[in-house]
């Protein structure tokens, strides 16, 4: 038991002791049993209310075994539309199968419209599920079951059109998670006449390719404050 349920309880205890005392001092009928009852009712209270902290602060059942091991995004930039492509490696490290909605969410704005052509698709033991999207707001939910100590892997496809020099791609996300994913690799791809390119995360490499610049970002227990941003001026 926490020591903050432990505090709980002592005061619970203080209370049957004091407040029934008071409450029968002018009421009827009075005595020793309704003042028993009275503090009864007190603990059972305080008690119902710290069980109920616990249970809806705790995580999810089985959420704790799941392992988000690794994520590769490509993020293939144009002027007027972007096309991201995501790969999640996932474990499952319970002893029991999983089953449970998950989401992934997307930047949508006046100039970020929703996205079209969302593809959703994991694979386990090399056998490809698909599995039905429903959109609420800024993003799609969709249920994954996962096996018991096998790996995952979840694979989200989509393009969206930009209508300003900007694209964000949400990492933040990832927080959701009992702990940092292990490893996350980005690769952004743009045209190589884009100027003053600004990208919110630091590439460790930078090449250029025919007639595109590739940025690719390496991090390490993935636990972001920020999402992944990417701005330039147009071609002239």
């Amino acid at each position: 038991m926490k020591s903050s349920t432990v505090f709980l309880v002592c005061i619970a205890l203080l209370l049957a002791v004091i407040v029934p005392q008071e409450l029968c001092a002018d009421a009827a009928p009075s005595g020793p049993f309704l003042g028993i009852f009275i503090g009864a009712m007190v603990v059972g209270a305080i008690l119902l209310g710290v069980a109920v902290y616990h249970i809806f602060n705790a995580p999810a059942q089985g959420f704790t075994e799941l392992e988000f091991q690794e994520e590769e995004v490509i993020l293939e930039l144009e002027e007027e539309y972007s096309r991201i492509s995501c790969t999640f490696f996932i474990i499952n490290n319970a002893a029991n199968t999983y089953s449970g909605m998950f989401y992934f969410p997307f930047v949508v704005d006046e100039t970020h419209p929703f996205p079209n052509d969302i593809q959703v698709s994991y694979t386990i033991n090399g056998e490809i599920t698909e599995p039905v999207l429903e959109q609420k707001n800024d993003r799609v939910f969709f249920r994954l079951t996962l096996l018991p100590e096998k790996r995952t892997v979840l694979s989200v496809n989509y393009a969206q059109s930009n209508l300003e020099p900007k694209v964000t791609y949400v990492i933040t996300s990832a927080n959701d998670w009992y702990k940092p994913v292990g490893k996350a690799t980005f690769k952004i791809h743009h045209p190589k006449t884009w100027q003053d390119v600004s990208i919110s995360h630091t590439p460790q490499t930078t090449v250029e390719f025919n007639d595109e610049v590739i940025h690719t970002i390496f991090i390490e227990n993935l636990a972001p404050d920020s999402e992944l941003e990417i701005t330039w001026n147009p071609e002239e």
